[in-house]
């Protein structure tokens, strides 16, 4: 997780995030570890939104970055000198002088433009580096990293997406209607329509699916395509912009099908069941890539935008588990050569490719070993998803006693960290995140979430510079839109 070594007293405050498994996933451990003496609970600044400069426009000063969760910029070269300002993961600091302290420990003496306004002051220098690869975890320099070459396309526009979920039964021609006249008068513009579920079940009958899977077609919602265009036809007719979820390795009808493919249980010596007692797909398995991206063809040609690839990770709950590795290739390897996969084909037929993250991905300095290693999936999509729900973050996530609480401070500080992210590549996915549409039950403190905290969570985002969101409730009900 992250890791920020430093002197004298430092606070590691170890966050364990909670164990929900309700809605997309649960979230896995982060540890948040601050620079000296820096807590964000009730501090005013913890909160203020700030949009830090990619490069500081100052001189021909060197530039540093900062190698910390939080850093604070201090009057005098000191750890008890009073704070000027905030400085953040991935922030470019211009270096203006450099000085010992009486313990020996290296300070820099640097200035850092924040909203247009310029602050003066020294931050220690363990907790900076020379260069935005050196942000990078060195257990991932085997990731491609490289420049990406991302199209817009003429035929198919981008658009700021803002969306609301919907399940396969939530599509059909009636549903649809009910949820246009849901979204009127606001601002949404998207729906996210799945096109395989977690069991693998189909919203249309699937040319790929019969070839690779024919048990897949058993219950589709649309066997006629026609039907499904015309339902698309209309959706285009009023500039609804229509996002295809698949869920890739998470098939229980795949992995039932085909328990060569499936991930096994060293344990139970039989094929693994997740908590939901459904089967995955390893995401090693190239055979069962060609099924993804061919199914997402075909979505494409019905009339889908974008194909947006959701459990595009490795299970998170259960250790001793045989995922076929044949490869010998690491976790975030195998999710980010699929998604390369998938990008390069969907390319032909002019849609855009997205994926869906853990919320912690944005804060955590691995891939939660889950193979969602930020730099590395926002680097080959056009967008990139981060569920940040603030029921999903335990107690204590960045210094917040309750998160679900607090939408606001919660998804600011995770917006903060997935911008910061992206500075590190040169071709990073638009973030659009997955925001809270439901109330959490299931915590004793939780907050009923209405149109209020919906909006605070969105404001939160725009507070980065963050202008797209979707809707995640499974029931798939809004009625906070108005």
């Amino acid at each position: 997780m992250r890791e920020t070594r430093g002197v004298v007293t430092r606070l590691f405050f170890i966050i364990i995030i909670l164990n929900s498994f309700f809605l997309n996933g649960a979230e896995n451990h982060v540890a948040y570890i601050f620079d000296d003496r820096t807590l964000l609970s009730d501090d005013p600044e913890s909160i203020k939104p700030q949009v830090e400069e990619t490069v500081p426009d100052i001189d021909e000063k060197p530039v540093v970055f900062v190698n910390a969760d939080i850093l604070n910029v201090r009057h005098y070269p000191t750890t008890n000198s009073k704070r000027v300002t905030l400085a953040y993961r991935g922030d470019a600091l211009s270096v203006i002088g450099r000085r010992k302290d009486a313990n020996n420990m290296e300070w820099l003496n640097i200035e850092v433009k924040k909203e247009g306004k310029k602050y003066q002051g020294w931050v220690a220098a363990e907790f900076t580096r020379g260069s935005r690869v050196e942000l990078l975890n060195p257990l991932y320099k085997d990731l491609d990293y490289s420049p990406q070459e991302k199209i817009e396309y003429k035929s198919n526009p981008r658009v700021k997406a803002r969306g609301i979920y919907m399940t396969r039964y939530s599509s059909t021609p009636t549903r649809i209607k009910h949820f246009l006249n849901v979204i009127k008068g606001t601002d949404i513009n998207t729906f996210v329509i799945d096109i395989k579920n977690e069991r693998g079940q189909l919203l249309f009958r699937s040319e790929a699916a019969e070839k690779h899977i024919p048990a897949a077609n058993r219950s589709v919602m649309y066997r006629d395509r026609e039907e499904l265009r015309k339902v698309f036809a209309e959706l285009k007719e009023k500039n609804i912009y229509v996002i295809g979820r698949l869920t890739a390795f998470k098939d229980d009808t795949y992995a039932k099908a085909n328990p060569g493919a499936a991930v096994f249980d060293n344990e139970t010596q039989e094929t693994y069941l997740d908590r939901d007692k459904l089967r995955w797909v390893s995401p090693h398995n190239r055979k069962y890539w060609e099924y993804l991206v061919e199914l997402s063809k075909e979505a494409a040609d019905l009339g889908f935008n974008e194909i947006q690839y959701d459990y595009v990770r490795f299970t998170d709950w259960k250790s001793n588990l045989n995922f076929r590795n044949t490869k010998r290739e690491s976790r975030a390897k195998a999710i980010q050569e699929f998604l390369k996969y998938a990008y390069s084909h969907l390319r032909e037929k002019e849609v855009y490719v997205s994926a869906d993250v853990f919320g912690l991905v944005g804060s955590a300095s691995d891939d939660l070993n889950l193979g969602q290693y930020w730099e590395a999936v926002s680097n080959v999509v056009d967008y990139i998803s981060p569920m940040i729900y603030p029921s999903h973050f335990s107690n204590g996530f960045g210094t917040i006693p309750i998160p679900d609480r607090e939408p606001y401070k919660t998804i600011f500080i995770a917006a903060r960290d997935a911008v910061a992210r992206n500075r590190n590549i040169k071709t990073p996915a638009i973030i659009r995140p997955w925001i809270q549409g439901f109330t959490a039950i299931w915590l004793k403190d939780h907050l009923h979430y209405e149109r209020k905290e919906i909006l605070d969570q969105i404001r939160a985002l725009e507070a980065h510079g963050i202008d797209e969101y979707l809707i995640w409730n499974p029931r798939n009900r809004y009625p906070f839109l108005k």
